[in-house]
Formats: structure tokens, sequence, C-alpha cells
């Protein structure tokens, strides 16, 4: 098995930063948030703020009046971006990708993953840009969250990489299987915390059993820590020393702290 580093800290990092955090940590690979993507080829950025603070209406002392103005100018602030940045997904070149691509590889690392937040949210056209985005970069496959039905409406062999569709705690395998059953661009990625936290039972059986469907393995240190790095930590790290024991050669994304990312190497290495 190889290891990669999911590059989750810092929302507005850029791409140079996050290949500078990157570097040190001695993986094979790196999954990349899809936004600082699009990001560094050239995605518009919002000029006016989309969120509200991290404040209540009350702490800012707003009459209920004033709220909903608030309330109303930040939604028409995140639609009038959502409708820009469509429209730049419409058109925008991708050779840019092609540069960043090269400069990873260039520095040792490849960009195996995309990690795209709210796929169900885009259109067709946007899930396929998607695919290509990921592709140009050299990436393996789209991952995202499990989403609703729509999401994977029409994914197809024709696009260029798979949609790979995360479990979370709140889902079942079957869940996964059924998606897997909608189409030949779809493809899982296993996150073990979560599987775990549902409490589904040993994920070593089903691994084996959709070996052929699987892109990634996700080790992520969640929940209250009962050990240092995180209550599903020593299940996981059992789980990828039999799984290299099997001679199971899945790529593994991890997500959390130096201490978990020493744990999974040292499981993933042997």
């Amino acid at each position: 098995m190889t290891a990669g580093l999911a590059t989750v800290q810092g929302t507005n990092a850029a791409l140079d930063d996050l290949l500078e955090h990157c570097l040190p940590a001695g993986v094979d690979f790196v999954e990349l948030p899809a936004d600082r993507l699009e990001r560094a080829v050239g995605a518009p950025v919002p000029t006016v703020p989309i969120e509200p603070p991290p404040v209540d209406a009350i702490e800012l002392g707003l009459l209920e009046l004033e709220q909903e103005v608030l309330q109303d100018s930040y939604e028409l602030a995140r639609a009038t971006y959502t409708a820009q940045l469509r429209d730049w997904r419409r058109t925008t070149s991708l050779v840019p990708a092609g540069a960043v691509r090269r400069a990873w590889e260039a520095a040792g690392l490849r960009i195996r993953f995309v990690a795209w937040d709210g796929l169900d949210r885009l259109t067709d056209a946007e899930i396929d840009y998607a695919c290509r985005l990921a592709a140009a970069v050299g990436a393996d496959a789209v991952v995202t969250d499990m989403p609703p039905a729509a999401a994977v409406r029409h994914a197809s062999a024709s696009y260029r990489v798979p949609l790979a569709i995360r479990n979370t705690a709140a889902s079942e395998p079957l869940d996964l299987e059924l998606l897997l059953a909608r189409g030949p661009g779809l493809a899982a990625a296993v996150d073990l915390a979560a599987w775990f936290e549902g409490r589904h039972g040993p994920p070593f059986p089903w691994i084996e059993e959709h070996l052929d469907s699987i892109v990634q393995l996700r080790v992520t240190a969640t929940g209250i820590a009962s050990a240092p790095f995180g209550r599903h930590t020593p299940a996981i790290v059992a789980c990828l020393e039999a799984l290299r024991a099997a001679g199971i050669d899945l790529p593994v994304v991890i997500e959390g702290d130096e201490v978990l990312r020493a744990a999974a190497l040292a499981r993933v290495r042997g």
C-alpha cells in the first residue's frame, strides 16, 4: 500500500503553501481540495463576503429587520458568486492545471485525488468539468462524501476519472453498494473512521469483496480523543496492518495530526 496526505488545513492556503506543508510529511501522494485547486488555475474569488461572521445577530446587536436584511444580502452574494463560478467553469481552459501537475510532480509528489465538497449541488456539466480538472492534474478520482442520488444520476464511463463516493458514519455499506451499481463511472472511497463510528463491524471482508471498486482507504482522527491520536485510531491501525499483511494494495489517505500519520505510515509500510 502507498500512503498520501489529505491537505485540509488552512482554508485560504495557496497550493504553494500546501506543497511546502506536504513535502516533509514523508508521503507518496496527496489529496487536494477542489476549491484551492480551482483557485490555482484561475477561478474567480468572491468580491464581497458570502458567509456571515462567526458570531450571531444577537452578539452583533442587530434588530430583527436588520437580521433579515443581512441574511438576504449574504444569500444574494452566494447566488451571484455561484453563477459567476458556474460560468467560469463552463468556459475556462484547463491548461493551467497541467502546470500545477508538473510543479507537484517536479517536487516529488503526485496529486492522486481531488476532494470535492458539495458535488451534489453541481450541474451535470460541472460534474463533467470536475472530472476533467482532476484528470488534468493527473488524479485517479474525484472524491466526495456520500451524496444524494442526483449527484450521480448520469455517472458513466465517459468521465475522464471516476467519482469516488466516500462513506459517512450515517451511511450503511449497502448504500455504497447501491451507488456502485448505478454506473461504471463510480467508485468507493472507504473512510475507516466513519466505518467504525457507524458500528458496521470489521471492514476487512467488505474491502476484500469490493476491492476492484475501491480507489482509496481513508484514515481520519475523529471524535473525542481517548488516546493521543483519537479514539478510532487503534482499530484503524490494526485494520491497516491486516490489509497490508493480506497483500491488499490500496492507497491510504491520511487526515490527522503527526502522531496519527506516523502510526498509519508505519502500518502501511510495515
